[in-house]
């Protein structure tokens, strides 16, 4: 990778999007029922449920630390931009087809509850992933900019603490209060 390219990087999210819509709508239109978390007997139990906010926060910020991590770490090494690509890919193939689900679950309702549910807290996560990454792999390929990277990985940790912050608010406020 000779220079980090954000336009494709945009292009690759806009395909995986896609293709992820495609997919729910021609392999999971008859199977959405399958999907168990986008089923109102869930969400009912979920309003129901007392959950401790801050256990959950500590949670949900250690299992993104991990996989954040890990993909940091791998964006020093030479197979780093192929890991970049690949978790774009993922990303918006997953969001593609979350939020195909949550519509034709749903309806136009869906869309409200794609954006509350998951659209905010997994962006500013991919937004982690991605300054993480980032300054991993222009790191590897400059050799330099040490101050470049600490400001740069501070940025993604701060990421990373907001998108399980917003994962815990957002989805329990939503869930409890919105919903019904």
């Amino acid at each position: 990778m000779k220079q980090f390219n954000f336009h494709m990087a945009g292009l690759l999210l806009f395909i995986s999007l896609i293709a992820g819509s495609l997919f729910a709508n021609i392999y999971c239109s008859d199977n959405v029922s399958e999907l168990g978390v986008f089923n109102y007997e869930f969400m009912e139990k979920m309003q129901s449920m007392n959950i401790d906010c801050r256990n959950l926060f500590q949670y949900i910020l250690m299992e993104r630390a991990k996989l954040w991590a890990l993909l940091f770490l791998l964006s020093f090494t030479s197979i780093g931009s192929v890991i970049y690509i690949l978790y774009i890919l993922i990303f918006g193939f997953m969001i593609g087809l979350i939020c195909s689900a949550m519509v034709m679950v749903y309806g136009f309702l869906g869309t409200i509850y794609f954006a509350f549910l998951c659209l905010i807290s997994q962006v500013i996560y991919f937004g982690a992933v991605f300054v993480g990454m980032f300054a991993g792999i222009e790191y590897r390929r400059k050799r330099k900019g040490g101050n470049k990277l600490v400001v740069l990985l501070l940025l993604a940790l701060f990421l990373l603490v907001l998108s399980a912050g917003a994962e815990t608010m957002f989805n329990l406020s939503f869930i409890k209060y919105f919903y019904k």
